[in-house]
């Protein structure tokens, strides 16, 4: 079995400010170098926010099926 791993994503708009958006993809390991298998930008504007989900993403193993509604939980309770 091929286990998946979560890494962050940071997005940069730019424009008369300059924000960034950091989200998290979902990769494994094949022939070709790392495969995307699924991408979540723009979750939040706090870095430590996205870094802690991917954290806990790697930590838990959390499988590519769980991944929407982990990621739904993690919308609904941003404050």
């Amino acid at each position: 079995m091929i286990k998946q791993k979560y890494i962050v994503s940071c997005t940069t708009y730019y424009g008369k400010k300059t924000y960034h958006y950091y989200g998290m993809i979902m990769v494994k390991e094949s022939e070709r170098g790392l495969e995307i298998l699924k991408e979540y930008s723009t979750l939040t504007s706090d870095k430590s926010k996205a870094t802690h989900l991917v954290r806990l993403c790697n930590e838990l193993n959390i499988s590519e099926l769980s991944t929407d509604e982990i990621v739904e939980d993690f919308l609904c309770n941003q404050n």
